[in-house]
């Protein structure tokens, strides 16, 4: 039986593509968040600061809906 590198030593996209669904949810959430923001934050910020704050709302919100599987 081969055995795996540790995380430490793989790559991002090796690591990717090893959890497909958890990627699917991170990109899902930060690109809902970024039009979320976009949409609902403030209008006298920049679009570039709504954008920026719903990335970082999505992106959390991944982070609370996929924590439990993320060292998996």
């Amino acid at each position: 039986m081969v055995e795996e590198p540790p995380l430490e030593r793989q790559g991002v996209v090796a690591v990717l593509r090893r959890h497909p669904i958890l990627t699917a949810i991170f990109a899902a959430c930060i690109g809902s968040g970024a039009v979320a923001g976009a949409l609902f934050l403030p209008q006298d910020w920049s679009l570039a600061r709504r954008i920026a704050g719903g990335v970082f709302g999505g992106a959390g919100t991944a982070v609370f809906l996929t924590v439990t599987r993320l060292f998996d």
